[in-house]
């Protein structure tokens, strides 16, 4: 079960969608102006505003397709390899579309691609640094699992964990609910913490099993 987003996470996904946005609005505008004729960038100038809010409005619905939870059966497309080959036959139908676009177009829909496909590939990269350095301890052993949002009660916390338990068919057993829960979990002693940080799409959350000895 998943908690509701809250008007803080919806602002920040709004924040870093517009920022997004404007990243993408830079590029173009960049191309044109080193790239593009004096006359065909001035010739555009009338269509800046509209461009501009076209970008805001591309980048706040990519950061919610990125970062909103998935459910159901439908979900199952939009994680792990899955994800990958979605992104992949986005990626070729864009290419492909672009082809029969005028030329200056064309290469200004592949540089967003390509800064959309970069901006992915460093929030994966800056994700799986976090992991490692969450479960690099060596006297006790950790375990990280994302979440899509952040408990705001200790029941619903604890209902994430409980979901987890279940998903992956392991044994649990509170012995402390709270923020800073104890559980045993298949026959293991653990403390259960939540963790958060910031990726490039905004903010991460997680739960973090420390095991005990």
């Amino acid at each position: 079960m998943r908690t509701e987003q809250t008007a803080e996470d919806r602002k920040e996904r709004l924040l870093y969608g517009c920022l997004l946005g404007l990243i993408l609005f830079a590029s173009s505008a960049i191309y044109v102006s080193v790239f593009v004729g004096t006359e065909m960038a001035k010739a555009m100038l009338p269509y800046t505003p509209a461009a501009l809010v076209g970008y805001l409005v591309l980048g706040i619905l990519l950061i919610w397709a990125y970062t909103k939870p998935h459910k159901g059966e439908m979900g199952v497309w939009f994680n792990g390899s899955a994800a990958v080959y979605i992104i992949d036959l986005v990626a070729g139908a864009v290419v492909f579309v672009s082809f029969f676009l005028p030329r200056f177009i064309r290469y200004m829909i592949l540089i967003n691609v390509a800064i959309i496909l970069l901006c992915w590939f460093l929030d994966y990269r800056y994700f799986v640094k976090v992991a490692k350095e969450l479960n690099g301890g060596k006297k006790n052993i950790s375990l990280v699992v994302d979440i899509q949002d952040c408990p705001r009660s200790e029941e619903a916390f604890c209902r994430e964990i409980e979901d987890y338990c279940r998903k992956t068919g392991k044994k649990l057993e509170f012995i402390k609910r709270g923020k800073q829960a104890e559980i045993r979990m298949d026959g293991e002693l653990y403390t259960v913490e939540l963790d958060s940080f910031y990726s490039l799409f905004g903010p991460m959350y997680a739960l973090k099993f420390k095991q005990r000895r």
